[in-house]
């Protein structure tokens, strides 16, 4: 049994979370700044339809708990077929916990904010320019290269054109489609139908037409974007499983699922991001182990794809290029401290033995080929749409950098005030669950890269969670030094909560190496006496079952979020 002194830490700091997130009268932000809102549950009807709503979205996350409990307990003796057959389902039923859980909240709060988060311009706006502001002759290009130029700070003149193309693509090919359109319609959710039906009236009152059409394409980008958060599992699981093992992997993927911020800032373009950044980051990852050149070039594409839609992208880059030099480095730290032969050699010229595969022994010189690949693939696809369409992305890049800073200029921040927010804001974005398995796996990871023993390496149901492990300890880091430069510059002074949903999906990964600690170390006798946590001699179910217990915690905590924040202004 896991020591009562490690629950009751984790389930108390989980508890203060809910406890200030639903009724401390303190505010969520910065007042004056930025603040996100509470749902209002005062009236008997909004907590009556609140407990309803949460009934349903709870047998819907504990079928999905269930789900996820049999795909760990057979992962390990699963072949490939199985274990992708299980991914699918995990992001099949993931999909139907996020529906349920996003029409938890009151009337007014459900999944009526899909269709006015996306209509609204105070809320996003890219729908609005390619619908209402596009040139006939030449598209929504004009009106957006104005905005752009012109210092627009807020949504549209901050992104690169990729997100209107996305919009534009969905009205065109709907209206060329028109039973696809009135199919997506006829599956909306009533709630959804209800907010479409005022956006109509708004709209009309304003002299803009809002067809079928309309209401499918908005309907259809928010499940383009609750598809990308679902496939986000497999990529976590192809990240964690080489580093942890294949079943720690699944509850990994398994704990995105319950991260409250994507489900409560759904169908927002940030979650859009975060399984296309994952993604990528995986391929990357996938590919330096391997030695794929062709895996490589896709990961590049990847990064250049998401870099076409948002800067977020570039800190998501800067992790994957920091992340195998990190990983040489501290695989060459933990040869020599451990009186290893190898260290008389740097570490980056060792080739991948049979049980290989963490980036130190990938090798300087495949490295450095990987990064001159991956350049030179980002650097053809910028050219190509340069040529082809005539669009200078680096141009538009630049501009939409000066455009969020000037974003800070217009819109001033306390500077001090959100150093000290932004990581309160973040962990309760993510789950203290989470955060606690996170952070737990970083500390293990450096102790296994300056440490000396044996006891840093981790056994798990006959698998070696090491964390000596130069990957996942670069991987680690490099997602710390880059989020620590986001944090402290300053970038992202409010709503980090919403801006840093592909960073979460990156970091989840790091999980898997929490949950078997948590799994296999427990406060003994020996634990009792030099404060050490040694492993606890339990099977293989009593491993899963504390894990699962864990992630049950995490679920219910996500829940509770997502009824009770509000992450939206909209009429």
């Amino acid at each position: 049994m896991v020591d009562r002194a490690r629950w009751g830490a984790v389930v108390g700091v989980t508890l203060a979370g809910l406890t200030f997130l639903w009724w401390a009268a303190v505010p969520l932000g910065v007042p004056g700044e930025w603040t996100w809102q509470r749902v209002p549950l005062a009236s008997p009807a909004a907590r009556l339809d609140a407990f309803f709503g949460a009934a349903i979205a709870t047998v819907c996350g504990a079928v999905l708990l269930w789900a996820v409990f049999l795909a760990a307990r057979r992962v390990e003796a699963a072949g490939t077929g199985e274990r992708a057959g299980w991914l699918v389902a995990l992001s099949v039923l993931a999909a139907c916990w996020a529906l349920a859980a996003q029409d938890a909240p009151p009337e007014g709060y459900d999944l009526a904010k899909w269709p006015r988060v996306q209509f609204y311009p105070a809320s996003s706006g890219y729908f609005h320019l390619v619908r209402y502001e596009a040139d006939d002759a030449c598209g929504f290009w004009p009106a957006y290269e104005r905005r752009v130029r012109d210092g627009e700070v807020l949504h549209l003149g901050t992104h690169p054109p990729g997100l209107f193309v996305l919009y534009e693509a969905t009205l065109r090919t709907l209206r060329r489609l028109p039973w696809v359109a009135e199919q997506l319609v006829a599956a909306e959710p009533e709630s959804i139908r209800a907010a479409a039906a005022i956006i109509r009236e708004h709209a009309a009152r304003d002299g803009l037409a809002f067809d079928v059409v309309d209401e499918a394409a908005l309907f259809a980008v928010a499940l383009a974007t609750l598809a990308s958060w679902a496939l986000a599992m497999p990529a976590i699981y192809s990240l964690a499983a080489p580093w942890c093992g294949a079943r720690w992997a699944m509850l990994a993927a398994g704990g995105w699922a319950f991260v409250p911020a994507p489900l409560i800032f759904m169908p927002k373009s940030d979650v859009l991001f975060a399984g296309l950044a994952v993604a990528a980051l995986a391929v990357w990852m996938h590919a330096l182990r391997t030695r794929s050149v062709v895996g490589v070039a896709v990961a590049s594409l990847l990064f250049w794809f998401g870099m076409t839609m948002s800067l977020v992208f570039l800190p998501v880059g800067l992790i994957a290029a920091l992340a195998p030099v990190l990983s040489t480095a501290f695989g060459m730290i933990r040869s020599r401290g451990t009186g290893d032969s190898r260290a008389k050699r740097p570490v980056c010229r060792e080739r991948a033995g049979a049980g290989g595969g963490s980036s130190e022994s990938s090798g300087c010189g495949w490295i450095a080929i990987a990064y001159a690949i991956g350049v030179s693939v980002f650097v053809v696809a910028v050219l190509v749409v340069g040529l082809a369409w005539g669009i200078n992305l680096p141009k538009l890049w630049w501009l939409n950098g000066q455009n969020h800073a000037g974003f800070y200029e217009r819109y001033p921040r306390s500077y001090w005030k959100w150093v000290l927010v932004n990581p309160l804001e973040a962990s309760l974005a993510i789950g203290p669950v989470l955060v606690f398995l996170i952070a737990w796996a970083s500390v293990t990871l450096l102790r296994g890269v300056v440490g000396r023993s044996a006891d840093d390496a981790i056994g798990v149901d006959g698998h070696h969670c090491e964390s000596g492990k130069a990957e996942p300890a670069g991987a680690a880091f490099a997602a710390l030094a880059v989020w620590c430069s986001l944090w402290l510059s300053g970038k992202n002074s409010g709503e980090a909560a919403r801006l840093w949903i592909p960073l979460f999906a990156c970091a989840t990964p790091l999980s898997a190496i929490g949950f078997a600690n948590w799994a296999m170390h427990g406060a003994g006798p020996q634990a009792a006496r030099n404060g050490a946590a040694r492993p606890v001699d339990r099977t293989a179910a009593d491993r899963l079952s504390a894990a699962m217990a864990l992630l049950a915690l995490q679920a219910v905590y996500g829940l509770l979020v997502v009824i009770r924040v509000h992450g939206f202004h909209y009429p």
